[in-house]
């Protein structure tokens, strides 16, 4: 007769993108069945990441942890492994993998706010013309009465 064996699988959920910066979820439950032991016992989660830039992955021992994205010149990706164990028999999973790609954002220049050029400035400028103009006028006047 021949033995049953029952095998527990991790799924580490599909390869995906997020922006530099952003925090997300790693999807240990993102298909229909997930990661899932046959006997149906209760499964540990071991999250590492395998690749890329170190990031902190909070809750690694849950099925859904998450991390901040880090700051990256160029899109970057990073791979994460995920391994479950059957609680009460301590089988491991065979390793099953997720690549996230850290997408670069482009920088954007912030000028501030929008202001009006205001004060003294164009009542001055006005001032200055109106008397330059005088002068020209005096000067044209006083060539022609020396002719």
């Amino acid at each position: 007769m021949a033995a049953y064996v029952s095998y527990i699988c991790a799924d580490a959920g599909p390869d995906s993108s997020i922006d530099e910066g952003a925090t997300t979820l790693l999807g240990g439950k993102s298909t229909p069945l997930g990661s899932y032991d046959p006997d149906g016992d209760s499964l540990g989660y071991e999250w590492t990441q395998v690749s890329g830039p170190f990031v902190f992955i909070e809750d690694a021992d849950t099925a859904t942890p998450k991390f901040k994205a880090p700051q990256v010149d160029a899109d970057t990706d990073l791979v994460f492994q995920l391994v479950v164990t059957d609680q009460p028999g301590g089988v491991d999973s065979l390793p099953d993998t997720t690549m996230v790609t850290v997408l670069n954002q482009l920088p954007v220049a912030q000028a501030g706010d929008n202001n009006t050029v205001g004060g003294a400035l164009p009542p001055l400028t006005l001032l200055g013309l109106v008397l330059l103009a005088l002068r020209r006028r005096r000067r044209y006047t006083a060539r022609r009465r020396r002719q």
